[in-house]
């Protein structure tokens, strides 16, 4: 008896405003700030009471107060009861219904549902007994990382269950919490036993992971036994979605589709009308050559899909690669129009009075590259395109285009050589200008030096992805195929380019 008052004294001991669950009083301003307190002399049955199954719990309080989302902020670990609330006077009344597991802890965290009526101060606490002669004592932590960048993630559920999750089958788990802003997730009062333990978002704020959430796992059996005090970490990535097709119609004459899967060409048939080229990629763009487009259709794997077409009166407009009319050293000329190119007229496309040829050129559906690498072109050059130099699909070119290009010189970039403090391991070392990748190089055990040349004056940082499948990217996780995510290495050390400048740099792995 005298264990079990002193176990009762412990649990209804009003210290800390935490994710554990205690009684906390909440301080501010001048106004009442202090949040109701439950009358824990009173409570019937009384808070850690042994061998117990209550049907109903009564917890009065000290003044009149009001439910605040109850169904999202009253929780019951393990997850096999549920739990009515209501208020009669002072006193939060909790129906539970369910079947009991022998020999548990459960614990009921009240995580802000309760509110003061005047002030709306709110009280976080939780409510623990077991049905059988012990209260657990068990514990567990762990912290939540976004699985790419390594940063930690809150309100993300952590869940441990009794067996690992299939594709096809939802469950609950025994105990779940929610991670705070710094990541953790902690438990108490678990039972011992082996766990799988999984992280998600709860977009649908189902209980458990469904299909397409971002989600992590420990790739291991789990076992929860004595007072753990290492934060175990799990990584989350994105996982396998449903399957979505996605299109867009870009006036006057593109159609552009793609998925959030790789699609298969031979699988997918363009119906009517039929484009007159498809460029086929990640994003597959179709063509189509004066047409009065109303409707497009396309079969995908047995499914047609549809797309309404409004016309539209457009003209030609263009694009270019180059910053302030200053075009990167070594670089083509890059002019992007908004519509498809049928055929070309070089002789109508001039570079300081003097027309190019097609060996200068390459043709990507809507953009066209122009080599100015030789010594033969200025340092700074005019570039014209003369009226009907290119024929588009639908529309016309009958103004000349014109842009002045400034050259960048060879003196104007630098070049930077990477190298490890021991050995290079198999993966991908990406050069990042801010979250951009700048360039990348594949290494293996055999790699001495990376060397990134002709770079722009700018301070460069770098990240290494540890490519274990060799598919050339980084690879997130599947929690259904129980795989992490590839660890990617960001490393704190920069370095900075100077013009004309060879620098050196060793990175830590």
């Amino acid at each position: 008896m005298h264990r079990i008052k002193r176990i009762y004294s412990i649990l209804i001991a009003v210290t800390v405003l935490s994710g554990c669950g205690q009684v906390g009083v909440i301080t501010g301003g001048d106004k009442d700030t202090i949040a109701p307190k439950p009358l824990v002399d009173r409570v019937i049955p009384p808070n850690a009471s042994l061998n117990s199954k209550p049907k109903q719990i009564q917890i009065p309080f000290n003044e009149y107060i009001q439910l605040v989302n109850p169904l999202e902020n009253i929780r019951v670990t393990p997850n096999t009861l549920t739990v009515e609330a209501s208020i009669k006077n002072k006193t939060l009344v909790l129906d539970l219904s369910g079947e009991y597991l022998e020999n548990t802890t459960y614990s009921i965290e009240f995580n802000r549902a309760i509110q003061d009526i005047t002030e709306k101060n709110d009280s976080i606490f939780s409510y623990v007994f077991s049905t059988g002669p012990i209260i657990d004592k068990n514990k567990a932590s762990f912290i939540v990382v976004d699985g790419f960048k390594k940063q930690p993630v809150s309100k993300i559920t952590v869940g441990l269950f009794d067996s690992i999750i299939e594709l096809d089958n939802i469950k609950q788990p025994l105990y779940k919490t929610s991670t705070s802003k710094n990541g953790e997730a902690n438990f108490e009062y678990i039972k011992s036993q082996n766990y799988y333990v999984y992280a998600y978002e709860d977009i649908d704020q189902n209980g458990t992971l469904t299909i397409g959430e971002r989600a992590g796992l420990i790739d291991s059996v789990y076992f929860i036994g004595d007072t753990i005090g290492l934060k175990s970490m799990i990584k989350i990535s994105e996982q396998e979605q449903p399957f979505k097709l996605s299109t867009d119609f870009l006036p006057p004459s593109t159609w552009k589709i793609w998925s959030n899967v790789k699609l298969d060409s031979l699988e997918l048939e363009f119906l009517t009308p039929k484009p007159s080229f498809v460029h086929y990629n990640d994003t597959i763009l179709a063509f189509y050559k004066n047409e009065k487009l109303s409707a497009l259709q396309l079969s995908y794997k047995q499914d047609t899909l549809t797309k309404r077409v409004k016309s539209q009166q457009i003209e030609l407009t263009t694009n270019t690669n180059l910053l302030d009319n200053h075009l990167r050293y070594n670089q083509p000329i890059r002019v992007f129009f908004n519509d498809a190119i049928d055929s070309i007229d070089y002789t109508k496309i001039l570079i300081d009075g003097n027309s190019i040829e097609s060996n200068q050129t390459s043709l990507n559906s809507d953009k066209l590259s122009l080599s100015l690498e030789n010594d033969f072109f200025k340092d700074t050059s005019e570039l014209y395109f003369l009226p009907k130099s290119i024929k588009f699909l639908s529309l016309e070119q009958n103004d000349t285009l014109k842009f002045t290009v400034h050259k960048q010189q060879m003196k104007d970039v630098g070049n930077l050589v990477v190298l490890a403090d021991s050995l290079f391991k198999p993966g991908i070392l990406q050069l990042m200008l801010g979250e951009k990748v700048v360039a990348e190089s594949k290494t293996d055990t055999t790699t001495t030096a990376i060397n990134f040349k002709e770079l722009q004056p700018n301070t460069y940082s770098f990240r290494f992805i540890e490519d274990t499948n060799k598919d050339g990217k980084w690879t997130p996780g599947n929690v259904y195929n129980m795989t992490l995510p590839e660890n990617i290495i960001w490393f704190t050390s920069s370095s900075k380019v100077r013009a004309n400048w060879d620098v050196e740099v060793k990175l830590t792995f």
